[in-house]
């Protein structure tokens, strides 16, 4: 028994975390009553359907008899009525079709807008970059996982309210028809009133324990092929991203063979779903066609009796394999049940990777804060990765407006890392970091450049609209992107089109446009040649006087436009901060 417990025990705490999942749309301010009123409509409809469908079971016994009886002068009258029932039962389809497309989209916008802003917000995203929470593929998980949830839990939901409104209507209509067995045996009466239910529940307790027998890898084995499936197309992006790289490298073979090889995975998993989809499915179209004649073979001793009309066991056909269909629901839903607690699954852990990102986010012990002396200090600073390992220790400085300063040292020391934690990016360590209070900008090595226009680009983020021509054709001639003046409106992937220094470039038009009283550049000219380097830093300390410049380098020539250097010292975890 104690199998049993854990096993009910894991199923109500797996619910009860997929119930924390589906709540906060139906408790939305925003959506609850949209979404309430979407779903009582439809449960409305579905009553009409159960009253409906009882209706078309007398009215097809009806039919039946008129025919039998030879009562021709009633066929009319019958027919008319069930067209009648038939075109009222069409309507409400189309009706409830309506309803519930509005509410999966509603229900998947609810879940996409809540898992996008908490992976968007307070840099969540980068965050989950730079440290495994157990989330591979969270933009697959918000855009497909999110409609699973939505669709599936609509669909199977009202899917089993439905069948248990039809095991309701049919059983009693099952149980009126089919009348009592008697029978003796061994000297004993037997009376078993409303026999054909019994006989249903039995053959549906068995289909049910054969389906969860021949199927029950289908759950596991659906979560690993959305994982493996993720997998290869996430390889394919990042391949497409970063093609020329592969190209110049040589790299075509070496990504061919680990590609096949994640499609090798995907294959095997699939051959291995394909063995249990092989077992449900003899096994539904076995139990399916058996409850087209059962019914019959059942039923034959009140036929030959004369007990039954050929109307009345068609109804009771009817009813046998409604009653029947409703209590396999779990049998014939199995695989896309296992499809939709994969999704659920998948959600549950981003859910989880989200919350345990945040919550580092908010137990941070490195903490930024702003100060008003205009200056950036760093106080008992210690940096570590997220495994721990310390980069720098007990790092003490202050910056001062005016002296611009170039961080250095050797390749792995962490300078980057501290870019981030100035920024307030980097999470892990300890110490108080404190920004000024005006305006900062903080320029990566490599650009991020959006989809869309030439100016949508230069302007990002920004709508720009206080962004004169004149003003932005001017800084785009300081940064020597003087040829693509005339293609600002112009719609491209601009990540292809421009080289890497162009790129580069696109980053000090957006510094000179913001004049920030702060530019943080974390080797931002690596890609340009020195007398393009060095144009460049002259413009900014001619555009903008008032900016005070951070500049992370390797290169020596990148010191004579700064007075003061920070060097870190990898081996012994320290800093140091002298004038050049």
């Amino acid at each position: 028994m104690l199998p049993m417990f854990q096993a009910l025990k894991n199923v109500k705490e797996y619910l009860v975390r997929t119930y924390h999942v589906a709540k906060p749309y139906w408790t939305s301010p925003e959506y609850k009553k949209v979404a309430w009123a979407l779903l009582l409509t439809m449960l409305a409809i579905e009553g009409v359907q159960l009253y409906l469908v009882s209706s078309l079971s007398y009215a097809n016994r009806d039919f039946m008899d008129v025919l039998d009886n030879r009562e021709f002068e009633k066929f009319w009258s019958v027919f008319w009525f069930w067209i009648g029932l038939f075109g009222v039962m069409l309507i409400s389809y189309l009706a409830q079709m309506h309803v519930k497309y509005h509410l999966i989209i509603s229900w998947r916008e609810f879940l996409t807008n809540r898992y996008q802003a908490r992976y968007i917000n307070n840099g969540i995203f980068n965050q989950m970059g730079l440290k495994d929470y157990n989330v591979d593929n969270p933009d697959q998980r918000i855009s497909q996982d999110t409609y699973n949830i939505a669709n599936e839990t609509i669909e199977l939901g009202i899917s089993l309210l439905s069948n248990v409104g039809h095991l309701v209507v049919f059983s009693f209509i099952l149980w009126e028809v089919s009348g009592a067995l008697e029978f003796d045996a061994m000297g004993v009466d037997f009376y078993i009133p409303g026999y054909m239910f019994w006989v249903a529940l039995v053959y549906a307790i068995l289909a049910i324990w054969l389906t969860h027998k021949f199927g029950k890898q289908l759950m596991p084995l659906n979560f690993e092929r959305q994982h493996k499936e993720a997998n290869f197309r996430f390889h394919l992006v990042r391949l497409r991203e970063n093609a020329e790289s592969v190209s110049l490298l040589g790299g075509e073979a070496t990504e061919r063979k680990q590609l096949k090889q994640e499609f090798g995975d995907i294959k095997s998993n699939w051959i291995e779903l394909l063995k249990y989809k092989k077992r449900l499915l003899a096994l539904n179209m076995g139990m399916g066609q058996l409850s087209q004649i059962f019914p019959y073979l059942v039923a034959m001793p009140a036929l030959i009796a004369g007990n039954i009309a050929i109307g009345g066991l068609m109804q009771l056909r009817g009813a046998f394999m409604s009653v029947e269909a409703s209590m396999t629901w779990f049998a014939t839903r199995y695989e896309v049940i296992a499809e939709w607690k994969s999704s659920v699954d998948r959600i549950i852990l981003l859910e989880e990777g989200i919350k345990a990102a945040e919550n580092d986010s908010k137990d941070r012990r490195l903490i930024v804060e702003k100060n008003n002396a205009n200056e950036i200090q760093a106080e008992k600073v210690s940096i570590a990765l997220p495994t721990g390992e310390l980069l720098a220790e007990n790092v003490d400085f202050v910056l001062k407006p005016g002296n611009n300063v170039v961080i250095t040292g050797t390749s792995g020391s962490g300078k980057s890392t501290l870019f981030r934690a100035l920024s307030g990016l980097w999470l892990w360590g300890s110490g108080v970091i404190k920004q000024p209070n005006s305006k900062t900008m903080f320029i990566p090595q490599k650009s991020y450049l959006p989809k869309g226009t030439l100016r949508e680009v230069l302007l990002y983020p920004s709508d720009g609209n206080n962004v004169s021509d004149v003003r932005l054709k001017r800084c785009m001639e300081i940064c020597m992107l003087s040829k693509f003046i005339d293609k600002l409106d112009v719609d491209d992937d601009w990540s292809k089109v421009l080289s890497g220094g162009e790129q580069q470039r696109i980053s000090f038009v957006r510094a000179l446009l913001a004049e920030p009283a702060w530019l943080f550049l974390d080797e931002s000219t690596s890609a340009l040649d020195p007398k393009t380097e060095a144009e460049i830093y002259k413009a900014l300390k001619r555009e903008l006087p008032n900016t005070t410049i951070v500049s992370i380098a390797h290169r020596e020539s990148l010191k004579q436009y700064h007075s003061v250097e920070l060097r870190l010292d990898g081996l012994t975890k320290t800093t140091t901060l002298h004038t050049i």
